[in-house]
């Protein structure tokens, strides 16, 4: 380490009690210093009962990191400029990069050196973003509010992250990951590995848009797809195969964003209320929904402006 490139009194209490995250935030700025205001606002943006959650998020991070830190923080600064990359193009023709479905697989999901940096980069964006954080101590408090016993699916689990808090909840008792790129499964699988979960997580590699009527006769009561609808060009197929996939009141909860370009984002979701007509359509009841405007605005500055919104809808089958 060159040596501390912020003071941590520009942070929050908090963050002196983190070893993990201030080596991230050190490393961070070393490798990216023009990221200092953003991260600074979006870490202090958290409150005391976030940081609990946000602990665990630190730790799992800590497991998975550690021994590549290095190489991970790298991988994040290159993330970022793939994701300024497309909001640049989205700027200028308010149209998303890609548009189909079989580029994004063969450049990215079938591009194993691409995967690894991205999933990479995108596991260090749920600390240092705070529509990421806000979004997974979301999903953490919906995973504490189960009471029943339960079988759950995540749809693109990618680093794992998501999988490790399904589990914290002695009533989950079995998890499954699908994915269709086989790099995702790779990455998924080396992090429940260093997690210590593997042995309670299941993982295939399985596209949502098959015919899942005939390759998968499972039932599960929760689905999860975070940050995987709007990379999929038809979503009433894709909820079509969920709904069949969920026990009757199954709850599916979708995690989204809209305005919000990125490499392989090819659906332009433009507000919340878009999705919830299409679950309606569907057969779908909503329970819940929630907005986590990213950087550093307000939900009404987020709206005005076209800035990435994070939405999270829990819907009931």
């Amino acid at each position: 380490m060159k040596g501390i490139v912020f003071k941590e009194d520009e942070f929050i209490p908090l963050v002196k009690e983190e070893n993990i995250l201030k080596r991230i935030i050190n490393l961070t700025l070393e490798e990216f210093p023009s990221h200092k205001k953003s991260l600074i606002k979006n870490i202090n943006s958290h409150s005391p009962e976030d940081f609990k959650i946000l602990k665990k998020l630190l730790n799992n991070i800590s497991l998975l990191i550690s021994d590549e830190i290095d190489d991970y923080i790298k991988s994040y600064k290159w993330f970022c400029q793939e994701i300024l990359k497309d909001q640049i193009c989205f700027l200028k023709t308010n149209k998303y990069r890609r548009t189909n479905f079989n580029d994004v697989y063969k450049d990215i999901y079938d591009n194993q050196s691409y995967m690894k940096k991205y999933i990479r980069g995108l596991l260090l964006s749920q600390i240092l973003w705070n529509n990421h954080s806000k979004s997974f101590i979301n999903y953490t408090r919906f995973i504490e509010s189960q009471k029943t016993n339960y079988r759950l699916l995540e749809i693109g689990p990618g680093h794992g992250l998501y999988l490790a808090a399904a589990l914290e909840n002695k009533n989950c008792k079995h998890v499954s990951g699908w994915d269709i790129s086989g790099e995702s499964i790779n990455q998924t699988n080396s992090s429940i590995q260093k997690i210590k979960i593997a042995d309670k997580v299941s993982l295939e590699q399985i596209n949502i848009l098959d015919d899942i009527e005939k390759i998968h006769i499972g039932r599960y009561r929760i689905i999860v797809m975070v940050e995987v609808l709007e990379c999929i060009d038809n979503t009433n197929k894709v909820l079509k195969n969920i709904k069949y996939l969920l026990e009757n009141n199954g709850i599916l909860y979708l995690n989204f964003p809209i305005n919000s370009p990125a490499p392989d984002n090819i659906l332009h979701l433009k507000n919340i209320s878009e999705v919830e007509n299409i679950l309606k359509n569907q057969g779908f009841s909503i329970l819940s929904t929630a907005s986590y405007p990213a950087n550093g605005y307000d939900l009404n500055q987020a709206i005005k402006m076209k800035s990435t919104i994070s939405c999270v809808v829990i819907a009931k089958k």
